[in-house]
């Protein structure tokens, strides 16, 4: 009987030393796996901030475009409004001394 009790003591000390490798292999993927993630996660941040920072520039350019042509729209106003003022100014002070000759 010796023998065979001498038998499964080997093929249980084979299991648990099986066991106990599966155990650190997993361990070695769990720990594997989580560098990877983080480094994933890592670089998606990093693409994620990149991604946003263009296109805050482009909203940045656009808007600084825009400015550029209301400002220069709104110039333009100020210059037919000055000109009209001034084409009306003469025309009101004319009227003015018609009328005081007029009189």
């Amino acid at each position: 009987m010796n023998p065979v009790i001498d038998e499964l003591y080997q093929i249980e000390q084979k299991t648990v030393s099986i066991k106990d490798s599966i155990s650190e292999k997993k361990e070695e993927i769990r720990q594997q796996f989580e560098k990877e993630q983080m480094q994933f996660e890592k670089e998606l941040k990093e693409e994620t901030q990149e991604v946003i920072a263009e296109v805050q520039k482009h909203f940045q350019e656009t808007e600084n475009k825009k400015q550029v042509e209301l400002d220069r729209q709104y110039q333009l106003e100020i210059e037919v409004l000055e000109t009209e003022f001034q084409n009306k100014q003469v025309e009101i002070i004319e009227e003015l001394f018609e009328n005081m000759i007029k009189l």
